[in-house]
């Protein structure tokens, strides 16, 4: 029979192939004739992470740990098992224990500088990646330069900074091609940047190399969800929530499926079932809250989060999540309360976009944007140049799509920094150019009154063309025109309905999209930088608005709390539209009768 170091050499091929049994049996051995052997101890800790029993494996290496105050890779295991159960500081500890010991072995800095990301110490993360790339390249260590590349991507992603964060994972997987941790991080990222179909072909990457793996399946389902291909995502959720019954993801992703469907009810009693087993789970109290909101209910949305907060009074995303349910409720002092002239935010030298956020959201935010600018000046707005045109007509605003310079502040701050109060309503912001105003003047002249523009979504479970088109052809009755705003892929539906003006075909950019608006009598449909504009020139819209209430549709008596022209009318739960439509039919039958041909 082979000796304890030759078994234990045999239990760690075992371990690290995934066959823990057999690994057990070798310790066994080991344990038997040697209770106090380290080093199978120490393996014996490993196995029982393995198998899911952290209480004992952290016994097992306190002890270690006691015994052997020297060996980093006990100490480095204690701070995993800290590090499992949300102890982020006490892993920190036992990482920077490890690291004294053993500088030059990389793991310990990885592990360490995940830590430190976790719980926030940037700086000190940089530090470590710094460490990494160095040893790295001495060794000629792809897999740790490609660590610290997947860990440079994650801090990125802190700040926003999405093509930093999407570059560096390039960098990394071109270093360890098809590594499943760094697919799905960037799977992530194109999601946020709304490369969808990218976003969905990595996710699918990743599920091919592990179809059984929870987790995959998982991301592949979530990506589905993103282009609203609900019967494939839910096929994949269901065989994971059978197979495991307790994996919070896959059970959220399935409720959130759910009630988009219109089975709320179901969804809600089932996701409750989860949160009553821990009812102290801060995430999951935040999940219930998001999934509460979808299905239209804000003010129990709102306990949710502010349950979860009360669990954990740092959670910066509860904080978010509840100040978001606030402002979707329109109680925006509660969020950004006004503050006197001399706590105002002084001189504030530019302004910067973050990456991804949406235009609609960019075009409502430019409203502070006065606030800011000294009398007759601009002040220099940094975004990317596909927002330039729509910025040109702010007046107060300087766009570049220059690289921000040091010092500028997010558009998305400037609300808190200045105080916005109870009542945010302001006077129309948003200029149109002389000359394209003219050009859409004439363009439009001979058409039938009313002008009524339209926005839909793709496909359900939005307001579609189908059921605005049917809406309109009862409410207009043969009168007035209806002038399609749509200008992206959605364009392709209108070959159906050759009666609807296609205005989207001569949009060569949103200057076009603005000077179209300008000559409209009511703009009617779902959310998109069409209704924002109309709100930002002070025109006449009603807009569909979702049941999960986005925060920048608030509203107050059916009136949005930011664009006093535009009515808000929401859906009661997800799917349903025949309500909202009857709405929008109404202010249609209203306006055709209150306008004349001229």
């Amino acid at each position: 029979m082979p000796g304890s170091d030759g078994l234990i050499e045999a239990a760690q091929q075992f371990m690290a192939s995934g066959r823990i049994e057999e690994a057990d049996m070798l310790l066994d051995d080991v344990l038997s004739a040697m209770p106090g052997h380290v080093n199978a101890l120490c393996l014996r800790a490993s196995s029982l992470l393995a198998r899911g029993q952290k209480d004992r494996a952290f016994s097992l290496l306190s002890e270690l740990a006691t015994q052997c105050p020297d060996r980093a890779d006990i100490v480095g295991n204690l701070g995993m098992v800290h590090h499992m159960e949300g102890r982020g500081e006490e892993a920190r500890y036992c990482y920077e224990r490890a690291v004294a010991l053993r500088p030059e072995e990389g793991a310990y800095r990885v592990s360490l500088a995940t830590v430190l990301i976790s719980i926030g110490e940037v700086a000190e993360a940089r530090e470590q990646i710094v460490h990494l790339l160095d040893i790295g390249r001495e060794t000629d260590n792809r897999e740790l330069v490609a660590e610290a590349r997947s860990l440079t991507a994650r801090i990125a992603l802190m700040g926003n900074a999405l093509f930093e964060a999407e570059q560096a994972l390039r960098d990394a997987l071109e270093l360890r091609p098809g590594h499943p941790m760094d697919l799905s991080l960037r799977s992530d990222v194109l999601a946020r940047l709304q490369h969808k179909e990218e976003a969905l072909a990595l996710a699918e990457q990743v599920y091919r190399k592990a179809p059984a793996d929870h987790d995959s399946v998982v991301l592949l389902a979530r990506r589905l969800l993103d282009l609203n291909r609900f019967a494939e995502a839910e096929r994949h959720l269901r065989r994971t929530v059978a197979t495991a019954p307790n994996h919070v993801e896959a059970n959220y992703l399935l409720a959130t499926l759910l009630v988009l469907k219109g089975e709320g009810a179901r969804a809600l009693a089932g996701f409750a079932g989860h949160v009553r087993q821990a009812p102290n789970d801060a995430g999951l109290l935040m999940r219930m809250a998001t999934l509460v909101r979808l299905s239209g209910d804000l003010e129990k949305a709102l306990s949710f989060a502010e349950l979860a907060l009360k669990q954990e009074a740092d959670n910066g995303a509860a904080r978010l999540l509840r100040d978001d349910i606030l402002l979707a409720l329109g109680r925006i002092g509660e969020v950004w309360p006004e503050k006197p002239e001399e706590e105002r935010s002084g001189a504030v030298p530019a302004i910067t976009v973050p990456l991804a956020l949406p235009s609609g959201d960019v075009l409502l935010l430019c409203r502070f944007a006065s606030r800011l600018a000294p009398p007759g000046q601009r002040i220099v707005c940094h975004a990317e140049p596909d927002l330039l045109p729509l910025l040109v007509g702010i007046s107060s605003l300087l766009p570049t799509d220059e690289p921000a310079q040091a010092g500028a502040v997010p558009i998305t701050d400037l609300p808190d920094l200045l105080g916005v109060g109870e009542d945010p309503a302001a006077a129309p912001y948003l200029a149109v150019e002389e000359g394209r105003f003219v050009r859409w003047a004439d363009a439009v002249a001979h058409l039938p009154r009313p002008l009524i523009g339209i926005v839909w979504d793709e496909v359900p479970p939005g307001l579609t063309l189908d059921g605005l088109v049917k809406m309109l052809s009862e409410s207009l009755a043969g009168a007035g025109t209806v002038v399609s705003l749509v200008f992206d892929q959605g364009r392709s539906q209108l070959s159906a309905y050759p009666a609807i003006v296609d205005a989207g075909m001569n949009f060569t950019d949103s200057r076009d999209l603005a000077a179209a608006v300008a000559q409209l009598d009511l703009v009617v449909g779902s959310d998109g930088l069409a209704m924002h504009v109309a709100g930002a020139l002070g025109r006449e819209a009603v807009i569909a608005a979702p049941s999960l209430q986005p925060w920048v549709w608030a509203q107050r008596d059916g009136r949005s709390v930011w664009y006093p022209t535009i009515q808000v009318v929401r859906q009661p739960a997800p799917g349903s539209w025949d309500t909202v439509l009857a709405t929008l039919a109404s202010v249609v039958r209203e306006k055709a009768l209150g306008t004349q041909e001229p």
